[in-house]
């Protein structure tokens, strides 16, 4: 892995540990997230970032019992 994908995946594990996955279910969150997240940066040719962005707030929405599509702010 380069610096940056490295550092990548320490801030998503952090993100999960954060959440309360232990230190093994979050770094292996953290690298099926950001495999998933290469992917639809590549499908949709939005930058990676993006990509991570809209996982990542997709997994809060998740963990505060909001249904997919239900966002107030994309349904105006």
């Amino acid at each position: 892995m380069t610096d940056s994908a490295d550092r990548d995946l320490e801030l998503v594990t952090q993100f999960f540990l954060n959440l309360g996955a232990d230190s093994a279910q979050s770094k292996l969150m953290g690298k099926q997230l950001l495999k998933r997240a290469a992917q639809l940066a590549e499908k949709r040719q939005i930058s990676k970032l993006e990509a991570t962005e809209t996982l990542l707030q997709q997994v809060v929405e998740a963990r505060q019992g909001i249904a997919p599509g239900s966002n107030t702010a994309e349904n105006d």
